[in-house]
């Protein structure tokens, strides 16, 4: 049986810059009371994923049904029809992708750490939403893997990577030598200390740290050892703007027109003017870096093609386990009934102590099991030729006894 056949059970709608843009994608959010909203209309078995870069659904087990329920459910919240604005994937493909984010191949900085972060987030939150099966945990944690040994195995990862890095590079080409300006970072979230660190580290002629919030501000400013400034006090004396807030609540609001260059990697952006540039305008710089580390994107691919064959003979597994599992449950609940009747009649006749009962459970335990192991290698085995319905039939008989003439005659077939 192929690695298309192993992973048919996961399905992936995409939302990213990819497919529907920067600027629409703000339109794609979705609210944590909406996330609850969704585990409850698609059931256990879905993972969302949400950055400055993408907003992805995930689904494990009957992912066709769970992808029509989502968008159902999209359709309702965001009040129009997305099923022509997303992408859909399913088995192999969606895990491939899965895991090219996870390895900094498909992010808009190519390489770029914080995905990881992003992708156990996603995890995290999945749990505490009740939304994730066994599935998803096993795909995420193996996404996170793959992750990992790319940045060890190539050098997808070294030097400057992230979207900060592609922030500062794009302003040294327009502006030249940094050194000598007078710069602001609005936002003092991941992204907007990481920004105010490397320009800290570039030797700016002067750096203030901008946040909603002052005493985020004078934290990060501490830290840095540089100035700081709420929001409202924000002056015109800055020749250099950068933005990285994070979640903002409106589009545009902020001009800086005394600025030389703004440049906003909030989504959506909250600056507007003829010297703003966002996201969006970041994509040159991202096809250049990308194009210089072709070589290293190539290798990343290859540990990836890997991966899947190696995740699609753990699935297999696991699918084995699954089946083993609840023919298990109906073995076990029947071996614990006739040693209740066995203790029950030895009882009359003997003392029965507890000596004896342990014997009964030993005795009975291991005749359960060797009496089984026939049953649970033919489930091993049907499970690598994909036979599913076989499968099904054999464990609707095991454990419930009564199988229809239609499930028999389709078990046939």
């Amino acid at each position: 049986m192929g690695v298309e056949d192993e992973l048919r059970n996961y399905g992936a709608l995409l939302f990213t810059y990819r497919t529907v843009g920067l600027k629409s994608l703000p339109a794609h959010y979705l609210k944590p009371s909406e996330e609850r909203a969704l585990v409850k209309a698609v059931g256990r078995g879905v993972l969302v994923l949400q950055t400055c870069n993408r907003v992805e659904l995930y689904f494990h087990e009957s992912p066709e049904s769970k992808l029509r329920n989502a968008v159902d459910f999209l359709r309702a919240v965001h009040s129009r029809d997305v099923s022509n604005e997303g992408k859909v994937l399913y088995g192999v493909e969606a895990v491939r992708h899965l895991f090219e984010v996870s390895s900094g191949v498909d992010s808009l900085a190519v390489g770029e750490y914080d995905v990881l972060r992003q992708v156990r987030q996603s995890l995290e939150d999945s749990r505490s939403l009740g939304a994730s099966d066994y599935g998803v945990h096993m795909l995420v944690e193996r996404a996170l893997r793959v992750g990992r040994r790319v940045r060890v195995e190539t050098m997808i990862s070294r030097g400057k990577v992230g979207v900060y890095s592609l922030a500062v590079d794009y302003a040294r080409r327009r502006l030249g030598d940094l050194k000598d300006l007078r710069v602001a970072v609005v936002g003092a979230g991941v992204v907007g200390s990481k920004l105010a660190k490397m320009l800290r580290d570039e030797g700016v002629g002067q750096l203030t740290v901008v946040s909603r919030t002052e005493e985020r501000a004078k934290e990060l400013a501490s830290k840095l050892g540089v100035h700081w400034s709420s929001l409202s006090a924000l002056t015109d004396g800055n020749q250099l703007v950068f933005a990285a807030v994070t979640n903002p609540s409106t589009g545009p609001s902020l001009t800086a027109p005394h600025a030389r260059l703004v440049v906003d990697l909030s989504v959506p952006p909250i600056f507007s003017g003829d010297n703003v540039i966002t996201m969006d305008d970041l994509r040159e710089v991202s096809r250049e870096v990308a194009e210089q580390r072709e070589g290293e994107i190539e290798k990343a691919k290859s540990i990836i093609e890997e991966e899947i064959g190696d995740f699609a003979r753990q699935y297999q597994s696991y699918k084995a386990k699954v089946y083993v599992s609840k023919v298990m449950r109906r073995v076990e609940d029947i071996r614990r009934r006739e040693v209740k009747r066995a203790i029950h009649e030895l009882s009359k006749a003997i003392q029965v102590t507890p000596e004896v009962v342990e014997v009964l459970e030993a005795m009975s335990n291991s005749i359960a099991r060797k009496s089984m192991e026939p049953v649970f290698s033919r489930i091993s085995q049907l499970v690598k030729e994909n036979q599913e319905n076989y499968i099904n039939f054999l464990v609707d008989t095991l454990t419930n006894g009564d199988v229809s003439n239609a499930k028999a005659k389709e078990a046939q077939k």
